[in-house]
């Protein structure tokens, strides 16, 4: 989905949270130049990818790379033209995918409530539980008890405050989803699947403009955020008054990021 177009105007890649779509980005997409053109593909398992298998979490990078080349142009091949990558939570995780793989496809990237992936086994293994528990919550009970259930965990408590008309988006794409493609990709897409990207991502982190950023209220992804930035020596912009989904709570500070990150790739 292109939300919008310009000639020779910054090319964004935007990927979505979990239960999201790309229309999610559309509160960020009022609030930046009108001439950028954004692309916001659905992660599989959600709204019009909802069809799509997900054989492992690298696949669905593949499929997110190809949809890059078919949809941009392929642009790449170094900064200051490459397409500048946003990807918030799950989005962000599919992301660092795709930094990590060559060639060159992105000037800069935001990654906002991201996780590099998991160390041990024990975590993925406690991990997966916690994930295989939700995606059979969503195929035995449907979409509205998950959402009741799943609204309920500390990360999310903050959006309670969040705009209304957020909320209301955000509501009916949730009503759109199907709750056993949802669930495929709570499973296919889970962070227990997920290769730990750290040391991939490093390179990337060195060459071109990379912001992690995460919400004031959000002490677990604030903390990650803070490691991650050690590991790869970037910035964290932490979003006043703002929980996990940024997008959603904030996204007139969000779009500020982006500008100054997009700003910075044109510099360099």
């Amino acid at each position: 989905m292109t939300m919008h177009a310009g000639g020779g105007a910054p090319q964004l890649m935007l990927l979505h949270g979990f239960a999201g779509s790309g229309a999610s980005w559309l509160p960020l997409l009022e609030r930046l130049p009108a001439s950028w053109v954004a692309h916001c593909p659905d992660l599989a398992g959600h709204a019009a990818a909802s069809a799509f298998e997900i054989p492992s979490f690298d696949a669905e990078v593949d499929r997110i790379a190809a949809t890059l080349t078919l949809t941009l142009g392929g642009v790449g091949g170094g900064a200051p033209n490459g397409a500048h990558l946003v990807g918030y939570s799950l989005g962000a995780r599919v992301g660092l995918g795709l930094l990590a793989r060559p060639p060159d496809r992105f000037a800069s990237a935001v990654l906002v409530g991201v996780n590099g992936g998991l160390e041990t086994a024990a975590e993925r293994t406690h991990r997966w539980q916690q994930d295989d528990r939700w995606a059979s919550l969503l195929e035995e009970r449907g979409l509205e008890a998950f959402f009741e259930s799943w609204a309920t965990q500390p990360l999310f408590r903050s959006q309670q405050v969040a705009p209304a008309e957020g909320l209301a988006d955000q509501r009916r794409i949730r009503a759109g989803l199907d709750p056993r493609a949802l669930g495929r990709a709570m499973r296919g897409l889970s962070l227990a699947k997920m290769p730990d990207y750290r040391a991939a991502v490093a390179d990337f982190a060195h060459r071109r403009p990379l912001e992690l950023v995460a919400g004031e209220l959000d002490l677990k992804f604030r903390s990650i955020a803070s490691d991650l930035a050690a590991t790869w020596g970037v910035a964290v912009a932490v979003v006043e008054g703002a929980g996990h989904n940024v997008l959603l709570e904030a996204p007139a500070a969000l779009a500020r990021i982006v500008e100054r990150v997009v700003g910075r790739a044109g510099r360099r």
